[in-house]
């Protein structure tokens, strides 16, 4: 079974569709969640960065190229408490979404997990993860 990305329609009236996860939660932040992104060029460019890795990586990626941003990851959550800014973005809620379905907590390394629980400990992502009905520990 092929599985289809998700798409949001962006105007009913037309075709103009985004098509995935990582490019509807683009949208969906800059409309209506901009306490999760960045005015600041850099970090919203590193927020693009971080959000690309996941779709091609994580999303698309074999094992091998996961295991790649998992290490890279681990690193990088070793020097900072979130992916960009150090606080809490769209970033880090597509990460968590990410290694959630692609079932790669298990197989992160120390800094990773410290960041999945200190994720999971927001008020708004246990929320809606308990929304989902998604058993995270």
């Amino acid at each position: 079974m092929i599985r289809r990305p998700p798409r949001s329609t962006l105007f009913p009236y037309t075709t103009l569709f985004r098509s995935g996860e990582v490019n509807t939660l683009r949208y969906f932040s800059e409309t209506f969640l901009r306490e999760l992104t960045f005015s600041d060029a850099i970090q919203a460019t590193e927020v693009d960065q971080w959000l690309d890795i996941i779709h091609v990586s994580l999303h698309h990626g074999n094992n091998k190229e996961r295991q790649s941003i998992l290490k890279t990851l681990n690193s990088h959550l070793g020097k900072v408490e979130y992916l960009v800014g150090g606080r809490f973005s769209i970033a880090d809620v597509a990460m968590l979404g990410a290694l959630l379905q692609t079932q790669s907590v298990s197989l992160s390394q120390t800094n990773v997990k410290k960041w999945v629980v200190t994720c999971l400990k927001i008020a708004s992502v246990a929320k809606a993860l308990n929304a989902l009905s998604l058993n995270v520990h």
